[in-house]
């Protein structure tokens, strides 16, 4: 939109798509999820809980676990169950792409706030 003062690009790299398996995995309605926290959830973690290290990995987990088992129950009264397929907790700036979902996420954040901070 022209009201924002600049606009980022998220880096994208051309990948092909993998087809979607035929043979059925699960015998319910199942969703699978891959979890990815950023470096500023972890800092405020830290911040509130003190801990470092493993015992903040701990504490992370034990967030993201209450979130899922929270999810996984309104799920359910749809008919759908939750896979997770892993969990990355990004520690920082790991790889250039990474950085620039940081930057652009940031941005929006900003403009977001700006706009609608009256509300």
């Amino acid at each position: 939109p022209p009201e924002c003062e600049k606009q980022r690009t998220v880096p994208t790299r051309n990948v092909e798509k993998k087809k979607n398996p035929t043979k059925k995995i699960y015998d319910e309605k199942t969703i699978e999820l891959g979890i990815y926290t950023d470096k500023q959830l972890l800092s405020n973690l830290m911040f509130y809980t003190g801990k470092r290290g493993k015992e903040l990995t701990t504490a992370m987990l034990k967030v993201i676990h209450s979130l899922l088992v929270q999810t996984e129950s309104l799920m359910q009264l749809a008919g759908y169950n939750l896979a997770l397929n892993g969990i990355h907790i990004w520690q920082g700036d790991e790889n250039e792409d990474v950085k620039g979902i940081n930057d652009a996420l940031a941005d929006f954040s900003s403009q977001t706030y700006n706009k609608f901070q009256t509300y």
